[in-house]
């Protein structure tokens, strides 16, 4: 079958053979794996899931990065829609508070990511307020408060 590792076929990825190495010394098959990955794919709070996760990694990314991110999660989620929701709500009440949790957590985690980019864009509004206040300053009271306290020391 395609869960069970064979030991030298090539289409196994060196990762993919730890991974199920791992997996079966944890007492996982990793036919139960696959199947649990099917399980989160197909619950209802699969989108709201993938939607968190990569709002987390688009914090701080370059304007470029985020839109790849955002399209491959477009992707995704057209791709887990095309399949149509195996489970629905109350179905697996554990799933259901896993999702429910993990989602509320990376939601979170965002938000504690996003506030030191959100304090930076403040102060650096605030020393821009700043700069335009003093360019809007009329320059002959700077050059006449200059002038008359050179005049005084001299």
């Amino acid at each position: 079958s395609s869960c069970s590792p064979s030991s030298g076929a090539p289409a196994y990825s060196f990762m993919e053979i730890n991974h199920q190495n791992e997996l079966l010394a944890g007492g996982l098959n990793p036919c139960s794996s696959a199947s649990v990955k099917a399980k989160i794919m197909g619950h209802p709070h699969y989108h709201r899931l993938l939607l968190a996760y990569v709002n987390c990694q688009k914090v701080g990314a370059p304007p470029e990065v985020q839109a790849r991110l955002e399209e491959t999660c477009s992707s995704a989620a057209a791709a887990a829609a095309s399949m149509g929701p195996t489970g629905s709500l109350g179905e697996d009440p554990g799933l259901d508070q896993f999702m429910e949790a993990y989602c509320e957590m990376l939601v979170k985690y965002e938000q504690e990511l996003s506030k030191p980019f959100k304090e930076a864009m403040v102060f650096l509004q605030h020393v821009e307020c700043q700069f335009k206040s003093l360019s809007l300053s009329s320059p002959s009271s700077f050059s006449g408060y200059s002038l008359s306290k050179s005049l005084y020391f001299l």
